[in-house]
């Protein structure tokens, strides 16, 4: 299904599952107020991110009960330090607390200044039951054509919501996270008497993964005092990524092959998504050579990754382990599934 058609029925069954205001005529933003500054941001954000020197950042609000129409405060506002130890973070365009409003802010890193490029998010309206519904699309591509790899970036979200109808805290936390799933393979060599294959040797040439979903748009939905959080896939936008080995050493010899170790902790980043059966398929190609022979035949084994039922999870980390029993079969081990670094103090930015 086209990618567009998913996202507008997702906002339709949102909608439909959450009540919303009468749509009426924008508030004229107010003069005055207190000033919303933002400091305290660290310069480590999580686990395999570097020191961030900007983020971007969004922000938006709405009269309390009045309407749903949505005043633009930050628009790919960029957040930046100013003194070398990141210890001082400004923006240029000053926005201002009100009260009886609700706020919601949402963060992106990296920061792309045309507001094009990978992780950033774009503000976008939709008309649903004579209602304007505004809403924040990132797209998202894990799949570099170029190079017919994955594209490797590590995007980080975050968002946070904010009634002033009450006393509030005038500090607004915004935790970024890893948006992505790392997933990584490690194949090694059945070593089990009788069921395995413990004698003979083989020479991994190739791996490939195919019939994941590499384009989706992850959507933030401010909605009825909350922010909802969303994907919508393009199902028939999936490629193969490949990796290439040159064969050299035996799987033996190695122990255990880690495929995509090269990306920071290892893995391929990917769009959290449902796996369902019989469509995504690992692919490991090789030499076969018999112990007692110096031939070697190339060979190659498939298999279906396991079904998942839910989504694999943004800002986790997930093994799948391989063992080649015979020159045909494969055997899935259990995989693992675990947090994507421990969590950081870099990991928040303050705003006031």
């Amino acid at each position: 299904m086209n990618i567009r058609i998913n996202i507008l029925l997702l906002i339709a069954s949102i909608f439909a599952a959450f009540s919303c205001s009468k749509n009426e005529e924008a508030p004229v933003l107010p003069e005055g107020g207190e000033e919303i500054k933002f400091s305290n941001v660290a310069t480590k954000a999580v686990n395999g991110i570097e020191d961030i020197e900007q983020i971007g950042v969004w922000a938006a609000m709405t009269k309390d009960g009045e309407t749903s129409d949505y005043i633009s405060l930050l628009d790919n506002e960029r957040v930046y330090p100013t003194d070398e130890a990141h210890t001082n973070w400004v923006y240029d365009n000053t926005r201002y607390w009100f009260e009886n409003y609700h706020f919601y802010f949402i963060a992106s890193y990296p920061y792309n200044q045309d507001g094009s490029g990978i992780g950033s998010f774009q503000k976008l309206e939709e008309v649903y039951d004579q209602t304007k519904i505004t809403y924040y699309s990132l797209d998202v591509d894990t799949y570099d054509e170029s190079t017919f790899n994955h594209t490797g970036v590590d995007i980080l979200t975050a968002s946070a919501y904010v009634n002033t109808s009450s006393e509030w805290s005038k500090t607004v936390t915004l935790n970024m996270h890893h948006l992505l799933t790392k997933v990584n393979f490690k194949i090694s060599q059945d070593m089990r008497e009788g069921v395995g294959d413990p004698i003979n040797d083989y020479y991994i040439t190739k791996v490939a993964l195919s019939g994941i979903s590499t384009n989706g748009e992850y959507i933030i939905l401010p909605n009825d005092n909350q922010i909802i959080q969303n994907w919508s896939y393009d199902d028939a936008n999936n490629y193969s990524y490949e990796r290439a080995y040159d064969g050299s050493k035996t799987l033996r010899s190695l122990g255990e092959i880690s495929v995509w170790s090269d990306n920071g902790e290892g893995g391929l980043l990917l769009i959290p998504q449902k796996i369902p059966n019989d469509k995504v398929k690992i692919r490991v190609e090789y030499l076969y050579q018999l112990a007692e022979s110096t031939e070697q035949k190339p060979g190659y084994v498939e298999a279906y990754l396991p079904a998942t039922d839910d989504l694999w999870q943004s800002g986790k980390r997930i093994t799948y382990r391989l063992a080649i029993a015979k020159p045909t079969n494969i055997r899935f081990l259990t995989p693992t599934v675990e947090s994507w670094g421990a969590p950081q103090t870099g990991g928040t930015i303050i705003i006031k």
